[in-house]
């Protein structure tokens, strides 16, 4: 077979995969389409009715565009906190003193130079000021919401270290601007810009050289394993009774700034035909676990974005039962996981790679280690507590609750499936079909050239 022939093969094993994928590409595309165009009755295109689809997509680029056009004409511009202007002009004022550094070795600075400093002063002082204002709006909800004195107390500091550095700007600032000789501008100019070495600050741009650049070290915090090392979070530690009066606390119906109950969660529960079993697992298998630590978003922005981690599908899965009126609680603790079952849940197969990426979210987690293998991993968790009627049963009938369940929505274990082969799911004979489709029509070789060639032959094989 020649080098035209093989081309030709190719192309044709090309259009045949097209040709018998395009049945459910065309499926999907309408599907979109309907959806693009806000459509509530199914439109019925059939495989032949080009003309139709056509139509449709001209309609939907003319809906895209209206709304491009709306979504320009209401475009909104976020508006920087007063934080991010104060640490937006400090870099501005280092690279400036960099730039002086270097090009002001045999001079003094000029009066447009001293100028510039007096703006970099006025606007720190006015920045400080509406930082400390915004800080102090802080404080007092901290205070309000009667949170951890760790918290309180990781504010006092920032405010600290924020006045601090600033008030230190300010006065090497001064200092520089009152500096009247080459030596003094120079000297002022280093002690300024070593004011800055241990500052956090972002560079204009990022520096690559393929070698030196290193990546940055997750925080290795190792997980609580006793009473002792629980107790800097002081949680509220409950009894886990069966007695009817801890189920009917109301605290366990109650909401949250995480437990949210509105109406997108009643509906939720609703659709659920407020089942415990049904509700436990829509969430297990609807919601991505994202690998990260903290509480960070309410129960109606986890099932609106349909991802989260473990507390924020906890804070959901709390929210939908208490929706369903079923008592629930949190619960929280450092649980020991199997490393086949660990790798599986994160998604990546190799052990100290999955354990460095949960590392990066803050997630307290150490390996157990025997033999020089990972066998095992422990973390510290979070997961769901629910009052429900167990026995006989085991929550099919909630009727009335006699124990508390423990219910784990984030912890996923996936199966992964081989993928279809339209080919030989077809059955077609592709080497028979590209030589049939060859020999349809007329080939020269010597010209470089093929024509005559049978389309029906293709088509045919859907």
């Amino acid at each position: 077979m020649n080098i035209y022939q093989k081309a030709t093969q190719l192309l044709i094993y090309v259009a045949i995969i097209s040709l018998l994928l395009q049945p459910v590409a065309n499926a999907k595309s309408q599907a979109d389409l309907t959806n693009q165009l806000g459509l509530n009755k199914t439109l019925a295109i059939q495989s032949k009715g080009i003309a139709g689809i056509k139509q449709l997509k001209d309609q939907t680029l003319k809906a895209q565009s209206s709304l491009a056009n709306n979504a320009k004409s209401t475009k909104v511009k976020i508006k920087k906190t007063s934080e991010e202007l104060l640490s937006k002009l400090s870099q501005d004022i280092y690279w400036k003193l960099v730039e002086w550094k270097q090009t002001k070795k045999d001079q003094i600075l000029s009066t447009a130079d001293k100028d510039i400093i007096g703006n970099w002063l006025q606007k720190v002082k006015d920045l400080q000021s509406k930082v400390n204002k915004s800080m102090a709006k802080l404080t007092q909800w901290i205070e309000d919401k009667k949170l951890s004195p760790i918290i309180m107390q990781r504010q006092q500091d920032a405010i600290n270290k924020i006045n601090t550095n600033t008030d230190g700007l300010e006065q090497h600032l001064k200092q520089l601007k009152q500096a009247t000789s080459k030596a003094q501008t120079q000297a002022r100019l280093e002690q300024s810009l070593n004011f800055f070495k241990d500052k956090q600050l972002k560079r204009k741009h990022q520096v690559f050289d393929g070698l030196s650049s290193v990546a940055l070290t997750p925080d290795r915090i190792k997980p609580a394993k006793n009473a002792q090392e629980f107790a800097k979070y002081k949680i509220k530690k409950t009894k886990n009774t069966t007695k009817t009066a801890d189920f009917d606390n109301s605290i366990y119906l109650g909401t949250s700034d995480e437990v949210v109950i509105n109406q997108y969660i009643r509906d939720k529960a609703t659709e659920l035909e407020n089942n415990p079993v049904k509700i436990y697992h829509w969430v297990r298998n609807n919601i991505e676990w994202l690998p990260s630590y903290g509480a960070i978003q309410a129960s109606d922005i986890t099932l609106g974005s349909g991802r989260g981690n473990a507390f924020d599908q906890s804070s959901l899965l709390i929210a939908l039962l208490r929706a369903a009126n079923i008592p629930a609680r949190y619960a929280y603790g450092t649980i020991e996981v199997d490393i086949e079952k660990f790798t599986n849940w994160v998604g990546l197969s190799n052990p100290e790679a999955a354990i460095t990426f949960v590392q990066y979210g803050g997630i307290p987690i150490a390996p157990v280690i025997k033999n020089g293998v990972i066998k095992k991993v422990q973390m510290e968790h979070i997961w769901v507590e629910a009052a429900i009627d167990f026995n006989p049963s085991r929550g099919a009938k909630n009727i009335t609750p006699d124990s508390w369940v423990s219910l784990d929505p984030s912890f996923k274990q996936y199966e992964v499936l081989t993928g279809l082969d339209p080919i030989a799911i077809s059955g077609v004979d592709m080497n028979q079909v590209a030589q049939d489709f060859i020999n349809s029509g007329t080939t020269n070789e010597t010209e470089g050239w093929v024509q005559g060639l049978d389309p029906t032959i293709l088509t045919n094989t859907q």
